[in-house]
């Protein structure tokens, strides 16, 4: 659409405008300062609805876009909005946010709210998609599902971008967010449910970015994978009833896990596989069923301390502990003192529920004291009609020294 700028085009009174489109792209907006509201369209098969090329300062409003390559694609374009929408069954992705390489345009600074992304079912389809070296965009109360590959996917070099009050569930092969090389993003308030692999991925070199506040259960595979990613923060999340681990630290340096809710996954609470020099503390891990905390590979250097770490894996009767609360399998010792390990926990269950060097000479001790008798205060509170409540204790704490000298290394067993 070339033209003069500032052009507007609305669907009359209350209305939408209806258009079936014929070429590559239904509206392909060349023009700063253009608004389109209250138009409907069906896209051919490989075409796109919207395009905004190069453009700034537009304005989209309540669109509908059925079919296409893509629904409405913000190409080298910057300051522009796209709210009140829903797009559906887009081959490619939804909604495209790419920099314009022969300009060196990047699409930045763009707004997407309170918009509706579904059934971009296709093999290659995707929900939102930030193509590399998309910065500084909003991307807040939108609705992602049944997507065939993620329902957002930040590529190399997104950065800066705000991803906040979403859903992106439902993916049918893949995650509900990955990202590639992508960096200094905040995701905050988002849920990530019921995808076929992991909830939330980040892959190879996604540094410095901050997930707050999130809910990513019922997964089909992990809750969270940090894949060779590091300087991560993870903060206040809920990651429950996923069908692998709740958290899982790969090949991930200098990450921070603290104050999330790890429930009822089906294999580890948190896991960490060659993961070094990273803060774990203050999250409330309970009722998984293989281990609580899973630490293998060479993961070195890590912290594990104010941890609530409350009836994981396999209960023995004959003697109250649990198999295995925390798992050591590495051949260098692990400090993982001042964390609480459940009601009725004494030191010799707490031993019992620990597989260090007592069951395999080859591993490194695990140190468990001093130890917590009431529930670290500083972690989350599981919602009462889920988990135990341990008033009594939920902010007084109260240290135990092993009797046998302070600071020696674990009993064996």
């Amino acid at each position: 659409m070339d033209g003069p700028a500032n052009l507007t085009i609305i669907g009359e009174n209350v209305s939408v405008v209806n258009i079936i489109g014929t070429t590559a792209h239904v509206f392909d907006v060349r023009e700063s300062g253009t608004n389109i509201s209250r138009i409907n369209l069906t896209v051919p098969s490989g075409d796109s609805g919207i395009r905004l090329y190069d453009s700034q300062n537009c304005y989209t409003d309540v669109i509908r876009v059925n079919g296409g390559a893509s629904g409405v694609d913000f190409y080298g374009s910057g300051n522009c909005s796209l709210t009140n929408s829903i797009i559906t069954g887009c081959s490619e992705a939804g909604i495209e946010l790419q920099t314009r390489s022969a300009s060196g345009h990047n699409v930045c600074y763009n707004t997407i709210d309170n918009c509706t992304v579904l059934n971009s079912a296709e093999t290659h389809g995707r929900g939102i998609y930030l193509q590399d070296d998309s910065h500084h965009n909003m991307i807040s109360n939108c609705t992602v599902a049944n997507c065939y590959r993620s329902g957002i996917y930040l590529k190399t070099n997104a950065s800066h971008n705000t991803i906040s009050g979403n859903s992106f569930n439902d993916s049918i092969a893949y995650y509900g967010i990955r990202t590639n090389a992508a960096s200094h993003n905040n995701v905050t308030n988002c849920y990530m449910c019921n995808n076929s692999q992991q909830g939330l991925y980040l892959f190879a070199h996604a540094d410095w970015n901050n997930i707050t506040g999130c809910t990513i259960s019922n997964n089909k595979d992990d809750g969270i994978y940090l894949d060779s990613s590091n300087n991560n923060t993870l903060l206040n999340n809920t990651a429950n009833n996923n069908t692998k681990d709740g958290i899982i630290l790969g090949h991930s340096n200098n990450n921070t896990v603290r104050k999330n809710t790890v429930l009822e996954n089906h294999q580890h609470g948190i896991q960490l596989e060659d993961g070094s020099n990273n803060n774990v503390s203050c999250n409330w891990v309970q009722n998984s069923d293989d281990h609580g905390f899973h630490v293998d590979g060479s993961s070195t250097g890590n912290t594990f301390k104010y941890n609530n770490i409350v009836t994981n894996g396999l209960f023995i009767e004959t003697n109250g502990s649990y198999q295995w609360q925390f798992y050591n399998g590495l051949s260098e010792d692990i400090n993982a003192n001042y964390n609480y390990w459940g009601p009725n926990m004494t030191s010799e269950k707490i031993n019992a529920s620990i597989y260090d060097s007592g069951e395999d000479s080859s591993k490194g001790t695990v140190t468990y004291y001093p130890f917590n008798m009431s529930a670290c205060p500083c972690a989350p509170i599981p919602e009462a009609s889920t988990f135990f409540l341990f008033a009594c204790g939920l902010t007084l704490v109260v240290l135990i020294r092993y009797f046998y000298g302070e600071g020696v290394k674990k009993a064996r067993k």
